[in-house]
């Protein structure tokens, strides 16, 4: 189950790289967010999401939207 869940999450993360590149922070944040609807199969993941979603819309002078999602997210991201 953790690795199927994990080969969604990676395409998910891809596409939302790729918008990075692209210069789309909008739409890189909503694809990450799409991630979270598989965090109840694997524990760690929500964490860790929300950690670069919050780092996202740090990047892009979102500070009220930043602080809610770090709050939520996993004090081990090294970011």
């Amino acid at each position: 189950l953790l690795r199927r869940t994990g080969q969604l999450i990676s395409g998910l993360v891809d596409e939302a790289g790729n918008h990075m590149k692209g210069g789309r922070k909008e739409l890189a944040i909503k694809c990450l967010r799409e991630g979270l609807r598989y965090s109840r199969w694997n524990p760690l993941l929500g964490g860790q999401l929300r950690a670069q979603i919050g780092i996202l819309l740090y990047a892009s002078n979102d500070l009220d939207g930043a602080i809610r999602e770090l709050e939520k997210s996993t004090k081990r991201m090294w970011e």
